[in-house]
């Protein structure tokens, strides 16, 4: 049996990030805070904690752009990805492979 040919999903833009996060706010401030029109300012640290953990996983953001939705340093957001099992360095043995290359070649100049 064949397997289905994979579809190449369009990168989201900028605007479809930040439209993303915005109903997923006010998703996460209706569900804990009532149907009030409420904006970041009322979620608690474990709420913008749980919704950057939520956005970063789906790959929705990046773990900077997470992190400062979480409203933490990069380093400790990246610590609490660890604890969650989410993997902060995405990508393969070939993304890596060019990585290292780029790197070697920069530190050539």
């Amino acid at each position: 049996m064949k397997k289905p040919a994979k579809t190449k999903q369009a990168r989201p833009t900028k605007r479809d990030l930040f439209s993303e996060l915005s109903e997923g706010m006010k998703a996460l401030a209706e569900a804990r805070l009532g149907k009030r029109k409420l904006g970041m300012r009322a979620l608690t640290a474990t709420d913008k904690l749980a919704l950057a953990t939520a956005l970063y996983k789906s790959e929705s953001l990046s773990i900077g752009r997470a992190a400062k939705v979480a409203g933490m340093p990069l380093e400790a957001f990246m610590v609490e990805m660890g604890r969650a099992g989410i993997a902060v360095i995405r990508g393969n043995a070939r993304t890596l492979q060019e990585d290292l290359k780029n790197i070697k070649a920069r530190r050539a100049r």
